[in-house]
């Protein structure tokens, strides 16, 4: 039985788990036998079942107990006989196959499962494909080894029959570039860009190299996809032809935009040269009006110029921010007191009230928060006709800032006839006017606010515009600041609980003065010279500030408020025209006086001095500091110096020599830098004017070649550049050259005194 069973061909039915279809379970069960049992054992075993048959025949005629061996003798004899012969087998392998195939027909989705994977996954594989088609898209696979595996078929429209990739071999692609030439498999998970020769010509295509698998468990081969990008490529290469040329295009306009500037300050300085020095001639009231109207438009034309030129450095991000500590305070004061000339010639009221609770030190660009202020404060004044304009700065309370910065908000309030809110939203513009059109009253580019506003982007800042129609205006500069010194901290002072009566006729500077006297303490009442309510504050007061404008006769006016109160301490407030009116009005009883615009520091000094008892005369300079003067007085050289002046244009020598002449000193003029470099080496002069524009040799080259020359004058030799051009630029070759100063067109005699005793 053991080697039978060995021997046979019956297969248990765990053999049947790796069939997945009737075939193979067939091919599992044979229909045919493969019995080993030999021809003589078969026929001895049929010889054994007949004999025990008839043996067990005849013992069924015996009495018992031999019949009863009968039956036993039987079933032994056809054991043998079913056993060995061959019917057994194809009985037994009959009935397991028509079980199996019963269960098989029974269970056909179980069995016929990866069937349906194979199905599912070609038909994800032919959507697939048929997106890449749809995109134009090349799909070349490889194996490890870097053979082609499979090309589809939009690889036959982009290549030429020559550089088709072929099944079997290395993949290489006709690059123009560079890129995907090389047999060995690489994997990139970002696209990269090739250069490949096409039947269309040189094309761009995006290469994506990806590893994939199938479902058959293989190893993952890698999945090349091409993409035709050359309408982006040609776009992106368009764009940046674009981009390019309008970066020309931004330069020439600064070249242009310089050149020109160059070219019209020249003869803009021999316009404001020659009338301030007509001014300084005796002239009939007439001529001089006529020598202002000049002297006006050269400032208006050369305010234009300043501005184009901003503007086109803004727009060409040229311009670079110079941040270092400065006196804010004295900023804002000094633009103030440089407004004031201009609005007090309108009749109008200028002021500022700076927050003592700010730093007194901040890291600013001062040349370009005064220019904001400029223009700001300056558009005020040129658009209100009647009341004033006024400065406020103050910490932003609504803002958030780093740490170690401070949110700084100045507002530039005016009375003027203000903006709708659509013109507010285009008043930033370029070249943007409030009024258009050959009827429009005020003139200028348009260009002041953009830049403004140009200016405190750069500076991380903003301003904002509000308005309302015949209300007047607020523009706020709002700017982060990092302060250099503590918050101020005010001090205890004399004024802490003093009663200050305030007459003034206008609305705009009193509240300032007012507002500066009670963050001291003070308790202020304003009003007007003939209110009902004088007489009665004037009892409770110990301090009167009077704008001189504010009562009819002053003198008697005083006296009878002396009268109600002898103890009063007296300020007048006046103009830097009325000067002339200071002894008078010391006279009748006034014991100091402030000049307007009014310094919140030179306010709190004279209100405390006189609460401490001091008089007129003791505190008259801290009281006016000349400030409101808009030049500074200078102190010439003591021994007359002789020049050598480098300009090639005979107005401008005029110019520069007459200037020099009126200070005392010595000139001589040379046309271009060949001779400017001879003559300054020949050690007859004190000091050398450059212009930088000059024929043969330039400015520049000139002090470059008088600093390296081997002379003894040639390193000590006091050489200062007066020129037109204005760049920055400009100014750094000059004084890395070897200048010792730099004086830009048009020149004047406060510019040229200062440098000069900077040097001597």
């Amino acid at each position: 039985m053991q080697e039978s069973r060995e021997s046979g061909p019956y297969k248990e039915p765990a053999d049947l788990k790796g069939a997945t279809s009737l075939e193979a379970i067939r091919q599992v069960v044979p229909t045919t036998p493969a019995s080993k049992t030999s021809t003589v054992l078969r026929l001895l075993s049929l010889v054994a079942g007949i004999l025990g048959l008839a043996v067990s025949l005849g013992l069924s005629f015996q009495p018992l107990p031999a019949a009863a061996l009968a039956p036993c003798i039987a079933f032994l004899s056809g054991a043998i006989v079913f056993r060995r012969f061959p019917a057994a087998d194809e009985i037994a392998r009959y009935w397991t196959r028509q079980q199996v195939e019963s269960e098989v027909s029974e269970l056909p989705e179980g069995l016929e499962l990866e069937d349906v994977y194979s199905s599912a996954l070609q038909e994800v594989n032919a959507q697939h494909q048929s997106v890449l088609e749809a995109l134009g898209a090349i799909v070349i696979r490889r194996d490890g080894e870097g053979r082609v595996l499979y090309v589809n078929e939009a690889a036959a429209h982009a290549f030429k029959p020559g550089d088709q990739p072929r099944v079997g071999e290395f993949l290489k692609l006709p690059t123009l570039s560079g890129g995907l030439t090389s047999h060995a498999p690489a994997v990139n998970e970002t696209p990269s860009e090739v250069e490949i020769d096409t039947q269309k010509g040189p094309r761009w295509f995006s290469v994506l190299n990806l590893r994939v698998s199938d479902s058959s468990g293989a190893a993952p081969v890698l999945q090349t996809i091409l993409r035709d990008v050359t309408q982006r490529r040609r776009a992106e290469e368009k764009l940046r032809e674009g981009l390019s040329q309008a970066a020309i295009a931004n330069e020439a306009k600064s070249r242009f935009l310089a050149t020109v500037s160059h070219e019209i300050r020249t003869p803009l300085n021999g316009i404001l040269g020659m009338a301030g020095l007509l001014r300084d001639t005796r002239l009939s009231p007439e001529q001089r009006t006529y020598v202002d109207a000049v002297d006006t438009s050269g400032q208006a034309l050369l305010v234009l110029i300043d501005e184009l030129l901003d503007y086109s450095k803004i727009d060409a991000d040229k311009l670079a921010l110079n941040v270092k500590p400065t006196n804010l305070r004295s900023v804002v004061d000094g633009v103030v007191e440089l407004l004031a000339p201009k609005a007090q010639d309108k009749g109008l009221e200028i002021g500022a009230f700076i927050d003592h609770e700010l730093p007194e030190i901040v890291e600013i660009d001062e040349a370009r928060i005064r220019q904001i202020l400029l223009n700001l404060a300056g558009n005020g004044i040129k658009f209100t006709e009647k009341g004033g304009i006024s400065v406020l700065v103050e910490k932003d309370e609504r803002a958030l800032a780093r740490v170690g910065q401070i949110p700084l908000k100045i507002s530039i309030s005016d009375t003027g006839p203000g903006f709708s809110e659509e013109q507010a939203a285009r008043i930033f513009n370029e070249f943007e006017q409030l009024d258009h059109g050959r009827t429009r009253k005020f003139g200028g580019t348009g260009l002041g606010l953009a830049i403004s506003q140009r200016l405190a982007q750069l500076m991380d800042g903003t301003i904002s515009a509000q308005g309302e129609p015949g209300k007047g205006a607020t523009f706020t500069l709002r700017l982060p600041v990092t302060a250099v010194e503590e918050p101020y901290k005010r001090p205890e002072t004399e004024l802490e609980g003093t009663k200050v009566l305030l007459l003034s006729s206008g609305a705009t500077e009193a509240p300032l003065i007012a507002r500066c006297l009670q963050q001291h303490g003070c308790t202020v009442q304003e009003l007007s010279g003939d209110s009902s309510d004088v007489w009665n504050a004037l009892s409770q007061a110990s301090l009167l500030i009077v704008c001189e404008q504010a009562v009819a006769n002053m003198a008697s006016w005083l006296e009878i408020a002396k009268t109600h109160q002898p103890e009063l301490k007296c300020i007048v407030v006046v103009a830097p025209s009325e000067r002339d009116k200071l002894p008078q009005l010391k006279a009748i009883g006034f014991d100091a006086y402030l000049v307007r615009p009014v310094r919140g520091s030179s306010l709190l000094t004279v209100a405390d001095k006189l609460v401490n008892g001091d008089a007129m005369d003791q505190i008259s300079e801290a009281a006016d500091p000349e400030r409101s003067l808009v030049h500074t007085e200078t102190t010439l050289a003591k021994s007359a110096l002789r020049f050598l002046v480098a300009e090639d244009n005979e107005i401008n020598r005029m110019l520069t020599g007459a200037l020099l002449k009126k200070m005392g000193h010595q000139t001589h003029f040379v046309g271009n830098g060949e001779e400017a470099v001879n003559a300054a080496l020949s050690g007859d002069f004190d000091a050398v004017l450059m212009d930088l524009h000059m024929p043969g040799i330039d400015g520049v080259t000139a002090v470059r070649q008088i600093r390296s020359a081997d002379n003894p004058r040639a390193l000590s030799l006091p050489i200062i550049v007066v020129t037109a051009d204005v760049l920055p630029e400009t100014r750094a070759a000059a004084l890395d050259a070897g200048a010792n100063g730099f004086i830009t067109k048009p020149l004047n005699f406060t510019d040229l005194a200062n440098i000069l005793n900077s040097i001597y």
